[in-house]
């Protein structure tokens, strides 16, 4: 009786633990710059240019994954790829369950995320092997 006691102990503790841990995403929202997109022009084009972002707004078990494109004239377009399960696990990666045809021409594609240090860190393996590393702004 006292070993199963022990050991009931030892898993609510566990799970109390990965709680508080998960708690510090929650309800919060972050963005980074994950690239840019330029086209040419037969003429001079001003607003020929973007920058895209990627927000990420964590709630309780879900995650809404948005890229944000704006434009050099300041024009927006936001692009909701998807709301998916995520979790913080105990190495501080954070997985996120997204479905791989949604997220397939996506900036999100390929990223892994970890929470270290107070900060969301992301790395993206491009297309030619390169790694592209990024800090997640909290937006508060």
């Amino acid at each position: 009786m006292k070993i199963v006691f022990i050991i009931a102990f030892f898993f609510t503790a566990l799970s109390i633990k990965a709680q508080r841990k998960q708690h510090i995403l929650n309800n919060k929202t972050f963005l980074a710059n994950v690239g840019s997109i330029w086209e040419e022009t037969p003429d001079e084009n001003p607003c020929a240019g973007q920058q895209v972002y990627l927000v990420l707004e964590f709630k309780e078990a879900k995650v809404l994954v948005v890229e944000k494109y704006i434009s050099s004239c300041e024009k927006e377009k936001i692009i909701v790829i998807g709301n998916y399960k995520w979790i913080l696990l105990d190495n501080n990666r954070v997985k996120i369950v997204a479905d791989l045809k949604e997220i397939e021409d996506t900036y999100f594609k390929k990223l892994i995320l970890e929470f270290s240090n107070g900060q969301l860190l992301g790395t993206r393996i491009n297309g030619n092997n390169s790694i592209s590393e990024f800090i997640f702004i909290d937006t508060l």
